[in-house]
């Protein structure tokens, strides 16, 4: 039986219950070029949504043309003076053959017989899986940074399900994918090898970290120090609730005074003041997303960090902060995760017990750490965590030439 008249039969009957997909006007011709066709929610430029555009802005770079579909109508293209924030991908960007908006299927599509369609979040495959299903390769592409499965349970579960072709964001995804014998893996080992690609982490160019640019960024602060934390109300894989405890505590406990510290957050909901630690006689403040030269000022402020994730992706700004010099409290939901992390720098702490108990214990351990260090120390602790990390998304451990030369043999059905 062709796998394909059956899985586009079972979405077909997901389809007719819940009418949960908007539907292309395929046109298929021999006489288009071939195109990667990326589907994301919206035109973001939080982690996830600059991830997706470097990977664009990498596969034009290596010659692929690219097309971008937003799902949220609403957002449109981002303003250019949002792109431009972005210096190194500027440029590419403006590049893309079309930015489209889905419009209920009245728009025709044109296609080569040999697109591949490309879903970026399980909310994004039903639509991506009919487009491709048209296609010569029915196998779509699915960039994952997560497991959706604490988004969406049922519908991760489900796009999982459907053959695909896997894009990893890190190492430590790819790992728990493979154990919990998710998507790709579900049909063992060499069948998730060969149908799936792992990027590892690029960070952005930057000026190597010196004690006197961490003097330079701690300067506006008169000598306080900073506690910062990734919060995100409305995720509770990052665990905002237990953040809010933690911090009351480390008041209560006077580990951490008024006087003597800041406390500060990084969010993709910010501004946003949080009066309501220690009883209300403290705040977090968090400010908005910032650009990424004020972001790498304001990392490289911070003392100590806590950043949580209790689902498959790793934290990233756990990277975010160690490669800018502070000393970062996480936790590991394996223990390639574990090892991912520690492996950064001797700044990195990591539990596997996510209980307001163990953290504060952790983080105490932290700050003990803090007070020792001198910028000189951590400067070196920065830099040393920064070499485990290409500085170029086109990098080859990330997007560049071995994940372009796989994606071009998954355009003609070959597996590598």
């Amino acid at each position: 039986m062709d796998l394909r008249i059956l899985n586009v039969g079972t979405l077909l009957l997901f389809i007719l219950f819940t009418g949960a997909i908007i539907c292309y006007d395929v046109k298929v011709s021999e006489n288009e070029p071939t195109r990667i066709n990326i589907v994301s929610p919206s035109a973001g430029f939080t982690g996830g949504g600059v991830t997706i555009w470097y990977l664009a802005a990498c596969l034009i770079k290596a010659g692929f043309q690219v097309r971008y579909f937003m799902q949220n109508s609403a957002t449109g293209r981002p303003a250019n003076s949002t792109i431009l924030r972005y210096e190194s991908l500027s440029d590419e960007l403006h590049n893309i053959g079309s930015i489209l908006e889905f419009d209920s299927g009245e728009r025709p599509v044109p296609c080569n017989p040999h697109d591949l369609w490309m879903a970026t979040w399980c909310k994004s495959w039903d639509a991506v899986f009919a487009a491709q299903s048209q296609l010569k390769n029915f196998r779509p592409l699915y960039l994952i940074q997560d497991d959706e499965r604490w988004l969406n349970k049922e519908q991760a579960t489900r796009s999982y399900s459907f053959d695909h072709y896997t894009i990893f964001n890190g190492p430590p995804l790819k790992d728990w994918v493979s154990f919990h014998k998710l998507g790709v893996f579900s049909k063992g080992i060499k069948h998730g090898e060969g149908h799936s690609y792992t990027a590892t982490a690029a960070l952005a160019a930057r000026v190597p970290v010196t004690a006197a640019l961490l003097a330079a960024r701690r300067k506006p602060y008169n000598g306080k120090k900073r506690l910062a934390v990734y919060y995100r109300s409305h995720a509770e894989r990052n665990k905002p609730s237990m953040i809010l405890e933690v911090l009351s505590q480390l008041l209560f406990r006077r580990v951490v005074s008024i006087q003597k510290w800041n406390i500060v957050g990084v969010s993709d909901h910010g501004p946003i003041a949080i009066c309501t630690l220690a009883n209300g006689t403290a705040c977090l403040q968090i400010p908005a997303m910032l650009a990424p030269k004020e972001y790498d000022d304001f990392l490289g402020s911070c003392d100590v960090a806590i950043s949580l994730c209790t689902s498959g992706g790793a934290s990233w700004p756990v990277i975010d902060f160690a490669t800018h010099g502070a000393v970062v409290v996480t936790n590991a939901v394996s223990r390639a995760h574990k090892q991912f992390f520690e492996s950064m720098a001797s700044t990195v702490l990591t539990t596997s017990n996510v209980t307001v108990a163990a953290l504060l214990a952790l983080v105490e351990k932290a700050f003990v750490i803090s007070n020792s260090l001198t910028l000189e120390q951590r400067a070196a602790a920065a830099n040393e965590a920064s070499t485990h990390f290409p500085t170029s998304f086109c990098a080859d451990e990330c997007f560049g030439k071995t994940f372009t030369e796989k994606l071009r043999a998954w355009m003609n059905g070959i597996v590598l």
